[in-house]
């Protein structure tokens, strides 16, 4: 019997400890208490159109019969509407919105404070140092346009917003120019070009435009152009009758191919023959360098001048005494012999082969060296071509050899 009621007792004592463990604790399911929807928030000042401006507080957990009294502590910055909690910028700056809530009996329940922050926005932005009617950048050129402000409040050398540039053209912002954020610019290629200045509320939301352009986020915005001019960076002769002309940008949209001609300069004056007459202008790949040819041939040690657009620059041809020659050498090479019309495979030689001054420059080609040029030609005795009276002759399709020139005594 005893030990049976041990027993008992023992289950009784563990079945009170479990009880405990699963028996909630006081007030663990209480009612939360009041709180708000925010207890931070930025507002903008004279944005009504946006609703930025104002932000309109509620309280959660309420309970049927509190009342609630709304407060600002400094109505410059923010004022509250005293019985809904709408809060609406009225100055730069920060303060406190309060609620005082008492319950049916008039007994203070709790009072909930929220920290208000209104910003200044850029109203009106404005370019403030355009450039001048009629003036132009040349590529390369640094240009520092900036810009002058007035915000909502009135302000005109501090904001909370930010301003940032772009540079368009057709209204597609463009990557052969840069402005950087205090809107100095600079082009890498000549052209017509919109400088655009776009004010936002901060970097947050410029950040989101640039993701999402049609965002309506931009809170000022002002345009000006500019014109940048292309240079020329070289002008030099190639040979007898063309030179190359090396510019900054793309030429290519621009009337190059209508010049006409070129001018001699002599004893300071410009002077226009048949011979600088244009024949062709050609652009090559990048659109950077024209390849100008004239009818007639330059003159020996005499001055050209280059003009284009508005664009200027001169080159002295080279001497065209023989000996001025330093070296010759084969405008094709390797030389190709092609099969003319009567079935024999001949190359005129003198017609291949070109003089150059220490320049570079073609002083001499065809037959202008015929009375002062040998040929040789060598296929290592398989006798299938000769060289007679400056032309290659020969036999066979396929063959092979290497022709010699020779002038006075320089090899090329």
């Amino acid at each position: 019997m005893r030990k049976n009621s041990i027993k008992k007792l023992s289950l009784v004592l563990v079945l009170a400890m479990v009880i405990s463990v699963f028996a909630p604790a006081s007030g663990v399911f209480a009612a939360k208490g009041p709180g708000l929807n925010a207890t931070k928030k930025y507002l903008h000042l004279g944005r009504e159109a946006e609703g930025t401006n104002e932000y309109n507080f509620n309280i959660k957990n309420k309970k049927s019969g509190w009342k609630y009294a709304w407060t600002s502590a400094n109505t410059k910055v923010a004022k509250v509407n005293a019985k809904n909690g709408v809060a609406v910028a009225t100055g730069v700056g920060t303060t406190k919105v309060s609620v005082k809530i008492t319950d049916k009996d008039g007994k203070k329940v709790d009072t909930l404070k929220a920290t208000v922050i209104v910003r200044d926005n850029i109203a009106e932005v404005a370019v403030s140092n355009p450039l001048a009617e009629g003036k132009t950048l040349v590529v390369g050129q640094e240009y520092d346009f900036n810009r002058s402000f007035v915000t909502e409040a009135g302000l005109t050398k501090k904001t909370s917003g930010v301003t940032r540039w772009t540079v368009e053209q057709d209204g597609k912002v463009v990557d052969t120019a840069t402005i950087d954020e205090k809107g100095v610019f600079v082009a890498d290629e000549a052209g017509e070009y919109t400088i655009v200045a776009r004010s936002f509320q901060s970097k947050a939301k410029y950040n989101d435009w640039v993701k999402d352009n049609t965002l309506d986020v931009v809170t000022a915005t002002a345009d000006t152009t500019a014109t940048v001019a292309a240079s020329i960076l070289e002008i030099k002769q190639l040979d007898k009758n063309s030179f190359s002309v090396e510019f900054d940008s793309d030429m290519s949209k621009t009337e190059i191919a209508k010049l006409e001609t070129i001018y001699r300069v002599i004893a300071e004056k410009e002077l226009v023959t048949g011979a600088e007459k244009v024949k062709e202008v050609k652009l090559d790949a990048t659109g950077k360098i024209a390849t100008i040819t004239v009818y007639g041939d330059f003159a020996g040690d005499t001055t050209y001048k280059f003009k284009f657009n508005g664009l200027e620059g001169t080159f002295g041809s080279g001497k065209t005494d023989v000996k001025e020659i330093v070296a010759i050498r084969f405008k094709d090479n390797p030389l190709q012999v092609i099969e003319n019309a009567t079935g024999d495979k001949v190359l005129d030689l003198y017609k291949n082969i070109e003089a150059i001054n220490s320049n570079g420059v073609v002083i001499y080609s065809g037959t202008d060296l015929v009375n002062s040029l040998t040929f040789e030609y060598d296929d290592g005795g398989k006798y299938q071509g000769y060289v007679y009276g400056g032309k290659l002759y020969m036999y066979q399709a396929g063959a092979e050899g290497t022709i010699k020139a020779t002038f006075s005594e320089l090899v090329y």
